[in-house]
C-alpha cells in the first residue's frame, strides 16, 4: 500500500492528472510530503521565476540559491552527526539521511571534500567531473534541460556532486563499467558509445572520468551519434572541453541502425558503455541487434511503458543482468529515496563473450546498495 500511494499520488501531481480520490489527489500528497507554507510558497516561486522580470529573477535566484546551500549544509552536517561517512541529500525528503552508492561516494566531491560557497552564477558552469557546460537564463543547463537538483547546483556554481534523480542511477552505470574496466590489467581500453548523444553530455562525462582514473595509461575511444543536432555544434562543445586531447573521438550524423550498431562491437571487439536515448526508437535498435551480447554495460532512456516492459524481455537472453528498472512517468521509492522518472531507466550488466556460455542468465532485477536511511531530529 505504501509504495502504490507513493507511486500513484506524486506520479498524478507531475502528470498533471490529479483525481479526486483519496489516494491519487493533491490532498493525500501534501499529507504525505507535508511542507511548510513559506517553503512550498518558495518552491512554486523558484519555478516560476524564469517568466519574471530580470531584475526580480536575479534577486530571488540569489535568495534561492543561498537557502539551497543551507539546506544541503546542515543536511551533511546533521547525517554526519548520524554516523554517515556521507549521506545523499532527496529533495523530496530532506528531513532523512540516505546511504550514497558506494561508487558514488567514492567519486563525489560532496563527499571529500568542503565545497566553497560561490559568489555568482556562472554563465559556464562546471560539473564534478571537470565537463563544462552553458547555463541558459533559468536555473537549468542548456540545451539538455532536465529538472535535475545536481545539475542546477552546478549552474548555481556548486558542483556538488551526484544528487538522487535521473542522472543519478546512470552516474553508476558509467561508474559501473570504469570500475569493471580496472580489473582488465595494467592497460585499459575503454569504449563509450552515446546514441541520441546531442552535444555529448554523457561523452564528455565518460572521457573525463576515465582520464581521472587511469591517468595517461591506457586509451579511451568515445563515439558520439546524433541525427539532429549539427556536427559543428557538438564538435565546438568537444573542444570547449579539450576531449580531443583525452580520448579518441568519433561523430557520426545519422539515424542509428541496428545493423551499424553490430559494425561498431564487432569492430571494436566490445562495448564497455553503451548509452541509448532515442525517444521510442530504442526497440527497434535492440530487437535488431545480433552482437549486444558483447556490451558490457548498457543504460537506456524509455519512452513508453509497453516499450519499456517489451525492452526489458529482449534484455535479459542477451545475458544482461538488470541493474535499474524504472518506467517512465513513475514515482518510486528507491534505496536512495523517492524519485520522479519522466524518462524510463533500463540499465544492466552483461557479460563477456568468454562467460556467457558457462553462467545462466539471471532473470530477477536488482538495485545496487542498502536500503539504510534515518530521519533527521
Amino acid at each position: 500500500m505504501e509504495q502504490h500511494l507513493t507511486r500513484c499520488s506524486r506520479a498524478m501531481l507531475n502528470m498533471g492528472q490529479l483525481g479526486s480520490n483519496k489516494t491519487c489527489s493533491e490532498v493525500s500528497l501534501k499529507a504525505r510530503y507535508p511542507m511548510k507554507p513559506e517553503d512550498e510558497q518558495f518552491y512554486k516561486d523558484l519555478a516560476m521565476h524564469r517568466f519574471w522580470p530580470s531584475y526580480l529573477r536575479w534577486y530571488h535566484l540569489m535568495v534561492s540559491r543561498w537557502k539551497v546551500f543551507a539546506m544541503l549544509a546542515n543536511h551533511t552536517a546533521i547525517c554526519t552527526g548520524l554516523g554517515y561517512q556521507c549521506a545523499a541529500f532527496n529533495p523530496w525528503e530532506p528531513e532523512r539521511c540516505f546511504a550514497h552508492h558506494e561508487l558514488i561516494r567514492a567519486w563525489s566531491p560532496s563527499c571529500h571534500e568542503k565545497p566553497k560557497t560561490p559568489t555568482r552564477p556562472p554563465t559556464l558552469a562546471t560539473d564534478w567531473l571537470g565537463v563544462r557546460h552553458k547555463c541558459g537564463t533559468g536555473s537549468m543547463p542548456e540545451p539538455q534541460v532536465q529538472p535535475e537538483l545536481t545539475r542546477q547546483l552546478e549552474c548555481w556554481g556548486l558542483p556538488w556532486g551526484p544528487v538522487p534523480g535521473e542522472d543519478y542511477f546512470e552516474t553508476i552505470s558509467l561508474l559501473q563499467a570504469l570500475s569493471r574496466l580496472g580489473r582488465s590489467g595494467e592497460f585499459p581500453e575503454f569504449v563509450h558509445v552515446e546514441v541520441g548523444s546531442s552535444i555529448g553530455f554523457w561523452s564528455l562525462k565518460a572521457a573525463k572520468a576515465f582520464r581521472r582514473q587511469f591517468g595517461k595509461k591506457g586509451s579511451c575511444t568515445v563515439i558520439l551519434i546524433e541525427s539532429d543536432c549539427p556536427k559543428r555544434k557538438i564538435v565546438e562543445h568537444l573542444r570547449e572541453n579539450n576531449i580531443y586531447d583525452l580520448c579518441n573521438i568519433s561523430i557520426f550524423e545519422e539515424n542509428v541502425t541496428a545493423s551499424f550498431l553490430d559494425a561498431l562491437v564487432q569492430g571494436y571487439g566490445r562495448i564497455d558503455m553503451l548509452h541509448i536515448d532515442i525517444q521510442g526508437a530504442e526497440l527497434e535498435l535492440i530487437k535488431g541487434s545480433k552482437r549486444l551480447s558483447n556490451v558490457l554495460h548498457l543504460h537506456i532512456g524509455t519512452h513508453g511503458r509497453a516499450l519499456h516492459d517489451e525492452l526489458r524481455e529482449d534484455l535479459l537472453p542477451h545475458g544482461f543482468a538488470i541493474d535499474f528498472d524504472f518506467s517512465p512517468h513513475s514515482f518510486v521509492r528507491t534505496v536512495y529515496g523517492p524519485i520522479y522518472f519522466t524518462d524510463g531507466i533500463l540499465a544492466g550488466s552483461g557479460r563477456a563473450p568468454a562467460e556467457l556460455s558457462s553462467v545462466s542468465v539471471r532473470t530477477g532485477d536488482a538495485c545496487p546498495g542498502a536500503s539504510t536511511s534515518k530521519t533527521l531530529r
